[in-house]
């Protein structure tokens, strides 16, 4: 069973460095030379098109259109 949020699951440490580690990933990929403002703009784009990733991987590709 994998480390996660889930139905009944508490996040594990392993669980919580990854989620450390995809949001170090999402922070660099905002530009430094831009407005603070703009990089929040982008770091919240970012975050919901990995949460639409992660829920097509658990619910299959038309979940995007779904959602």
């Amino acid at each position: 069973m994998e480390a996660g949020w889930g139905w009944g699951r508490k996040m594990d440490s392993k669980g919580l460095q990854k989620m450390a580690s995809i949001d170090a990933q999402l922070r660099a990929l905002a530009p430094k030379k831009v407005s603070e403002d703009d990089k929040l703009v982008e770091y919240d784009a970012l975050l919901l098109d990995r949460f639409l990733d992660i829920l097509q991987d658990l619910h299959g590709e038309d979940i995007r259109e779904t959602v």
